[in-house]
């Protein structure tokens, strides 16, 4: 009776795993890509998902936030081969929450990340940025800002996708308003399309 018991206690853990992973995730789903987030210290819910991508050649990003009470927020990527030997940090403003590689890029979102279940950063809408890093030596390549949240980053042959979540100041009924865009490899929009 207790061994069935267990069998059971531990299947439904393993059950419920994904349920409470996609509670956890920006965006309210389960992101099987590379990338993830850690919440910057302007939201709420610390740490609750990834921050890290792995290149081919073995080399991890890593992000790093950090912030103090006298400075604004900043973030870092950090590039370490498999040696365990750091190859370079870039520091970012406005805090580090997605990283994705794309070819020769490292794809990192800055600015403020959505909470979870619905919690927002201090101050309302705030602006996001993808920054494309040079994956070879950290270098910033180009920037591409966004209104709102970026809380996925999915790069593809022509360039990346983005979905941005914001505050739907139009309505009372649906709190957030989601949108996608696609930039080319030069960090350029190419279209946005309002999903709500």
């Amino acid at each position: 009776m207790k061994r069935t018991a267990l069998a059971v206690l531990v299947a439904l853990a393993v059950l419920m795993a994904p349920i409470a992973e996609a509670q956890m995730t920006p965006g309210g789903g389960i992101h099987r890509g590379s990338s993830g987030g850690a919440y910057g210290p302007a939201v709420s819910m610390v740490g609750m998902a990834h921050s890290l991508v792995v290149g081919s050649d073995g080399v991890l990003y890593v992000l790093r936030n950090g912030a103090s009470a006298t400075s604004a927020p900043a973030g870092e990527v950090v590039a370490i081969r498999p040696s365990g030997v750091i190859a370079w940090t870039a520091k970012l403003q406005g805090g580090t929450h997605r990283v994705e590689l794309a070819g020769s890029f490292v794809l990192v979102a800055t600015g403020p990340a959505a909470g979870g279940m619905g919690r927002w950063p201090t101050g309302g809408v705030a602006s996001s940025t993808v920054v494309a890093l040079n994956a070879a030596s950290g270098s910033v390549v180009w920037q591409s800002s966004f209104e709102g949240i970026v809380s996925e980053i999915e790069a593809f042959a022509g360039g990346t996708y983005v979905l941005i979540h914001a505050p739907n100041v139009s309505t009372t009924t649906m709190p957030v308003k989601r949108s996608v865009a696609a930039i080319d490899n030069s960090g350029r929009l190419v279209w946005k399309v309002d999903l709500d």
